[in-house]
């Protein structure tokens, strides 16, 4: 049985399909009526729009193989010009031309060869991780996520999650206003919060959201659970929420220990769902839980390697993505004139406006920047090149 049917669950019914062969049954339960979890669709007049996760980096190399084995096709995030808005003073620090020369001046202006030094730092991080896909390769597994993380960089990936990131990046000769615009614009619009809240590790890796290459599925990143759980042969239950999961070991256990088997292959697992009446339960030979425990309310019983865990511990923090029809940004919120005059110092063209990313999160919103409709697989449109719809995230 595999717990959750967001990306995780989807993923894990495919890879578990890949090694068992046709001999098993997969049974996925997921609490709400739809796959995907985060990766989400929304319909908007009649078109349909990415939510949630709406990019993917080029070198996560799962992602890649899965698109291609739901039959789904790239669409490169070419992206705008964009300005960096500082809630606080109400300014932008940097505005981009959408001329690459330059953009490329203006950036060298303000902050010297620090983004050119940041993204050797980012590199450097996502050379190591890239090490997971060999360790998975070699079938390896964990106990503890710090044990995984050593194995993919050592000491220094497991000292990221207990550094700062304004400190890591300031031992890397990094320095304002770089850190607390660029950092800050990536901790802002990923995750709703500031720069001074972030460990290093989960920092590097938003700050890989930055990078070129950027690409998401044409045909909507939520529409892809569906197309691997059917590839995978699984039983999907939506709206079917866990309650409990027991873990039952077999009576056999000590004597199968005794003659060193592996415990693991004669345990079961009782599931209990909310829609099953008089205690009714199903027990399955293996479990994958792909749903954060903190959230889905589980009861775990009898599974010894979790006593005493905190079910507050981890807290997430939720971010907001509002989807608004619209034709047009008001410059006036902004202090910037209608773009009337092309060498006004404001111009602003309200119906083509830039991406604007908050360098701070802000009660407003921390990046409102318009959408582009997905071909959702269920019709023959196409992506057009601009939307009526623009999104503004927030933090709440």
């Amino acid at each position: 049985a595999i717990v959750g049917g967001g990306i995780g669950g989807a993923a894990a019914a495919v890879f578990l399909r890949s090694i068992v062969g046709e001999k098993l049954d997969i049974t996925l339960y997921e609490k709400e009526d739809h796959t995907c979890g985060r990766l989400g669709l929304l319909e908007v007049n009649g078109k349909y729009y990415n939510t949630g996760g709406c990019v993917i980096h080029p070198r996560n190399m799962h992602m890649q193989n899965l698109t291609k084995l739901a039959g789904f096709h790239h669409d490169e995030d070419g992206g705008g010009k964009m300005y960096f808005y500082d809630p606080i003073s109400k300014t932008f620090p940097l505005k981009q031309t959408g001329f690459d020369i330059l953009d490329t001046m203006l950036v060298l202006w303000r902050y010297g060869l620090g983004p050119l030094r940041l993204n050797w730092a980012v590199e450097a991080m996502l050379k190591d991780f890239d090490n997971i896909y060999k360790l998975q390769e070699q079938g390896r597994a964990f106990d503890t996520v710090e044990e995984m993380l050593h194995a993919m960089g050592g000491e220094e990936f497991v000292k990221m999650l207990k550094t700062p990131l304004r400190d890591y990046l300031e031992e890397r000769a990094l320095k304002d206003p770089l850190i607390s615009e660029f950092a800050g614009v990536a901790m802002a619009v990923n995750y709703g919060q500031d720069i001074q809240d972030m460990q290093a590790f989960v920092g590097m890796v938003s700050m890989a959201g930055i990078q070129p290459g950027l690409w998401r599925i044409k045909e909507g990143n939520g529409a892809i659970c569906d197309r691997l759980l059917s590839h995978a042969k699984a039983d999907v239950r939506l709206s079917t929420p866990v309650t409990t999961i027991t873990r039952i070991p077999s009576p056999s256990t000590s004597s199968a220990a005794a003659a060193g088997k592996e415990e693991q292959r004669m345990t079961k697992y009782s599931i209990k769902t909310e829609e099953e009446e008089g205690g009714k339960e199903e027990i399955y030979d293996g479990l994958i839980i792909a749903a954060p425990l903190q959230l889905a309310k589980i009861q775990l019983i009898n599974f010894p390697s979790l006593e005493g865990r905190d079910d507050d511990e981890g807290d997430y923090h939720r971010t907001v993505a509002t989807f608004v029809t619209s034709n047009k940004v008001e410059p006036t919120f902004f202090q910037q004139h209608e773009q009337h005059d092309h060498h006004s110092k404001d111009a602003f063209d309200p119906k083509n406006p830039p991406d604007i990313l908050a360098i701070k999160p802000a009660d407003q919103f921390s990046s409102i920047d318009t959408q582009d409709p997905v071909s959702h697989p269920g019709d023959d449109a196409t992506s057009s090149s601009s939307s009526s719809s623009s999104s503004s995230s927030s933090s709440s």
